[in-house]
């Protein structure tokens, strides 16, 4: 009993600081980066990466799935919104509002 409580322990602290670098990974790719669609700019993330929003609106970091992809929620007005933003190269990536039937939107990172 007392050997699969350490190799419990052990795969806990291996899956925490995989999810710990993954988040690293994807927050470097957008730390002060500045969001567009191609036509606007949507907003910019802050230096950490941790928020992104505009003068009007501001969603906060929630979780990292993978170094490629990050988790954004807040509300917009009283209504709780969730983005997740995909970037492999941290200059084009997609956005995809987590609302039914939305689409995602091809992103540049700039």
């Amino acid at each position: 009993m007392q050997h699969s409580s350490k190799l419990l322990a052990l795969g806990l602290v291996l899956f925490l600081g995989a999810c710990s670098v993954a988040e690293g990974k994807f927050l470097e790719k957008v730390s002060g980066k500045t969001m567009s669609d191609g036509t606007d700019d949507m907003g910019k993330f802050s230096s950490d990466g941790k928020t992104f929003g505009d003068a009007t609106f501001a969603i906060t970091f929630t979780e990292a799935t993978d170094e490629n992809t990050g988790i954004y929620s807040g509300k917009d007005g009283g209504t709780p919104i969730s983005y997740t933003i995909k970037t492999t190269d941290g200059k084009t990536g997609t956005m995809t509002l987590k609302l039914d039937g939305a689409p995602s939107q091809n992103i540049t990172l700039k």
